[in-house]
């Protein structure tokens, strides 16, 4: 019997091997292309690689998905320009006219027309100095008080050196006579006149340095007036001495106060202007500046304080009071529109009686001439425009402004387009005003 040996029982078949089988070519020529596009983003992340198959569908992908959304993006911004704002908008030129003044103005001070004011503004500086040695002072105390006239309608003068005596005896005196104004009724109330003066110890020393206090006049004794003339302080009164203190050359003084009353002139312009620029037209003609020398101070370190009081009176006419007589004057009889003058400031004024201003605070009315070309502006009310053009169709613009005098000319733009109607809501209407010179 033969010998059966292992190979004996070896399948021929089992010869073949998996790489034999046949694969359908489809099958491999995805797997190729997966293995590509796979080394290709590789190398694109690790190198930048550009181009092949795989990588321009990716990049030419993510290019698509960027502009439709930036196409997106423009057509929301489009759609709410047409669909998000809609409201009106309307732009109006005001009336405006020229008109020549010449005209002569009375003002009283209790006018109800036409009345005026008095400007007062008054401002201390200072600027301290190397002393040059000493000097015995016997220096008066002063500082200011305000005289009351509730006896008659009729102005009271003061002579020069009148008293005022205070509750514990003291006596200061004015320097310069002065008219205390006449009482004044207005509305069946009666008001005292009144003004505003620099006292001065009746003698040097610290005695009659004093804090605010009530005054009568001495001179009245046995008199009506006694009892209806008093007077009040304004200002502590301060600065009385008497001793030995440092003192700087006389040539010095003289310099450094020029200096500071040339910056207390400028500072007292500049306040006028700024403090009646919105209520008030000062007349520059009755501009008047006051200077008034304070007593030196010791400031220590050998140092003199030298200090300066300056005061700036004047008249200011009521600006509301003055377009409307100006108004009157040019158009006459008119409706209820305010109309103003916005180059009211430009007009020239000159004053002509008085001629000579004594005492601004016993001045009870001005005369002024007036002259130039004014610029006569209606204003508009943009709320009631609004009211009025609420949910009213936008073809009949033109006839409800119509009713407005202070409307020149207007246009309007409704959104969005294709509306033909403002809005019901007032607030979505802007009015647009263009700006009157």
């Amino acid at each position: 019997m033969a010998k059966q040996t292992f190979q004996d029982i070896v399948p021929p078949e089992k010869e073949k091997t998996i790489r034999k089988i046949p694969l359908s070519r489809e099958k491999t020529d995805n797997t190729e292309e997966e293995r590509s596009g796979r080394i290709r983003l590789a190398r694109t992340l690790a190198g930048g690689w550009k181009g092949g198959g795989p990588d321009k569908q990716l990049n030419f992908s993510r290019k698509n998905k960027f502009l439709g959304l930036g196409v997106l993006v423009v057509f929301l911004i489009l759609l709410f320009g047409i669909f998000g704002r809609s409201g009106a908008e309307v732009q109006i030129t005001p009336r405006q006219i020229s008109h020549n003044f010449d005209l002569s103005l009375i003002a009283n001070r209790e006018g109800e027309n036409l009345s005026f004011e008095i400007l007062q503004i008054k401002r201390e500086a200072e600027k301290s100095v190397e002393a040059q040695g000493e000097e015995m002072v016997e220096r008066k105390a002063s500082g200011e008080i305000v005289i009351y006239n509730k006896h008659s309608t009729n102005p009271q003068t003061l002579i020069r050196n009148t008293r005022f005596e205070t509750p514990a005896g003291l006596i200061y005196r004015i320097e310069e006579s002065v008219t205390v104004p006449g009482m004044t009724e207005k509305g069946g109330e009666k008001n005292p006149g009144q003004i505003r003066v620099k006292v001065y110890a009746d003698e040097p020393g610290e005695k009659h340095n004093i804090g605010l206090t009530d005054f009568t006049i001495p001179g009245f004794k046995g008199l009506p007036q006694y009892e209806n003339f008093f007077a009040r302080s304004a200002t502590p009164i301060t600065g009385g001495f008497v001793g030995r203190m440092k003192k700087v050359d006389d040539q010095t003084l003289k310099t450094v106060r020029e200096e500071i009353r040339s910056t207390l002139e400028k500072t007292l312009k500049e306040t006028a202007i700024e403090d009646s620029n919105d209520e008030f037209i000062i007349l520059t003609e009755s501009l008047e500046i006051r200077f008034s020398s304070l007593p030196e101070q010791e400031s220590g370190n050998n140092m003199v304080k030298i200090r300066e009081s300056g005061e700036i009176s004047g008249i200011k006419i009521n600006k509301k009071e003055l377009e409307k007589v100006l108004v009157e004057s040019a158009l006459g009889n008119r409706d209820e529109t305010e109309i103003k003058i916005p180059n009211l400031k430009k007009l020239v004024y000159k004053i002509t009686d008085p001629k000579e201003f004594h005492s601004l605070s016993g001045l009870s009315s001005v005369v002024f001439e007036i002259k130039g070309t004014a610029s006569l502006a209606w204003q508009i009310n943009p709320l009631t425009i609004q009211g009025e053009l609420a949910g009213k169709k936008q073809r009949d613009l033109k006839d409800i402004l119509s009713k407005f005098q202070a409307v020149e000319q207007a246009t309007a733009t409704v959104k969005p387009f294709w509306k033909r109607s403002f809005p019901s809501n007032p607030k979505k209407i802007d009015i647009l005003i263009k700006e009157q010179i």
